[in-house]
């Protein structure tokens, strides 16, 4: 009976050092997956902010050529009036030498 009582107790031994063993496992898994959610939080966010900051820029660069395309239509109304007024000088210049 000794020996069965010995046994007993070695076996109840390893049965608590398993139960502490999967109870240490079950917390540093429980760490991993909270560690794990937070990463996923963080990486949402920066995805979140990255789009952000894309279409700031997006934005700023349509506004660019928007500046741009108003500069090129002020320069060819005004390339237009020069050529108007060239055409102008040229006429009284062929008129003058005509009187000529």
């Amino acid at each position: 009976r000794a020996a069965a009582a010995k046994e007993k107790a070695a076996l109840q031994s390893v049965v608590d050092q398993l139960v502490g063993q999967v109870a240490m496992l079950a917390s540093g898994q429980a760490a991993a997956e909270s560690k794990i959610s937070l990463l996923h939080t963080q990486a949402e966010a920066l995805l979140d902010s990255s789009a952000a900051e894309l279409e700031v820029v997006r934005t700023q660069k349509e506004a660019e050529v928007e500046r741009v395309k108003a500069q090129m239509a002020s320069l060819n109304t005004a390339l237009a009036s020069a050529f108007s007024n060239v055409g102008s000088l040229q006429g009284q210049f062929e008129t003058t030498l005509t009187d000529e």
